[in-house]
This record gives structure tokens, sequence and C-alpha cells, in this order.
């Protein structure tokens, strides 16, 4: 039997699945290898660099790589475009939205950060 849904068989919902899955845990697996060695010292003066590295990571919402997973395992659908149309407009509000709470939460974390280097703070302000 060949099984399909949205005018897709179920080999390429497979497909999606896996992909979306995979970009998901991949993401989340660099995102935390990334900050455990941002955690170790920085040789010479790549401290800032560090700094801003690290806090720009915190700020990456485990929703934003969903939705960004989401994305790439619609790639290898083909779907009706009202659906097509329906993910993007879901994908550009989740987007949106963490992009406008994020900002906050980032904007708290960089501006009280610790001054160093003269005038500059980590933050660059």
């Amino acid at each position: 039997m060949d099984y399909t849904f949205l005018h897709n068989p179920l080999r390429d919902w497979i497909l999606a699945a896996g992909t979306m899955v995979a970009v998901y845990f991949l993401a989340s697996s660099a995102k935390t290898i990334l900050r455990k060695q941002l955690k170790k010292p920085a040789p010479g003066g790549r401290a800032v660099r560090h700094e801003i590295a690290s806090r720009l990571l915190e700020c990456v919402h485990s929703l934003f790589v969903l939705a960004v997973a989401i994305y790439a395992g619609t790639v290898f659908l083909s779907l009706p475009s009202i659906v097509d149309h329906i993910i993007e407009k879901i994908l550009f509000l989740t987007i949106l939205l963490l992009n406008c709470t994020g900002q906050t939460f980032c904007h708290r974390r960089f501006h009280h950060c610790p001054r160093s280097h003269g005038n500059r703070g980590v933050c660059g302000t």
C-alpha cells in the first residue's frame, strides 16, 4: 500500500520528520558544545569575544531552533499552497515573537555587562 497525506507519500513524510529531528538535535547539540567550549578560559585577548559569543548563545531560544527545524523538514514536502502559506506565517510569527521577547532579555543581559578595555564594555556600549 502506498499511503499519502496532503499529496506526499509516507516516505517523504518520514524523510521530512527525520530531517526536522536531525536539524533540531544537531543545532541544540552544537549550542551545548559551543557553550561548554566558551566557558573555558580564553587564550590571550579573546576573553571579550568569548563573553560576547557566550551571551549571544544564551539568547538563541530553543523555539527558534525548532522553527528552523520545521522549515528544514518542509523542504522535502510538496504541500498545497494554503498549507505552505500557513506554515510560513506560523514560523514568521514565532520568529517575530521570539525576537521581541528575546530582544528584551538580551538587552538586559548585555546592558549590565562588565566594563573592560576603557570605555567599552563587553557589549560594545
